[in-house]
């Protein structure tokens, strides 16, 4: 199945930024009073040195950095979620996806259940969707950042348990 790129709305950036911003605080008190349980995937994306790439979204902990990706839609699998999220988030279009694991949360009030996958990056330039994320950037496993969301962690941990 080919992918096409998903056509952005046309709203001005800063407003699309600050509409995910209030979009993440109403989420928030939904999850809290209805306690969901939702599923996705959280995307580690490597390139040809071994770095893994790593976002800031504009929403949320914005001064942490985590990994692309975004929930699954109802019967969606988790690779058909990765290879979307990643050409929405980033512009690259990955099809090939090795699960890494699983890792459940309910710290925002959500029964979060999020498969980690790993996918090599095609090559090319990075095409971020700057209304949901701030910056992107690729970082040597021996050098991230210090702030990372809690997937993050998990994944790095994986891909060091299992030598990739």
């Amino acid at each position: 199945m080919k992918l096409g790129p998903v056509p952005l709305p046309t709203l001005p950036t800063p407003v699309l930024r600050v509409a995910y911003r209030y979009g993440h605080h109403l989420a928030r008190g939904y999850w809290y009073v209805r306690r969901p349980e939702v599923y996705g995937v959280k995307c580690v994306l490597r390139d040809e040195r071994g770095h893994v790439l790593l976002v800031r979204h504009t929403y949320g902990e914005r001064d942490v950095w985590g990994l692309p990706g975004g929930g699954r839609h109802a019967d969606e699998p988790a690779e058909l979620t990765a290879t979307r999220e990643v050409l929405e988030e980033v512009g690259a279009e990955v099809t090939v996806w090795v699960e890494l694991g699983s890792i459940y949360s309910d710290a925002l009030h959500k029964k979060d259940t999020v498969t980690v996958l790993l996918g090599d990056w095609p090559g090319g330039e990075l095409l971020l969707q700057d209304s949901e994320l701030a910056e992107a950037a690729w970082f040597a496993r021996d050098a991230l950042p210090t702030r990372l969301a809690f997937e993050t962690e998990f994944a790095v941990e994986r891909l060091d348990a299992l030598g990739h």
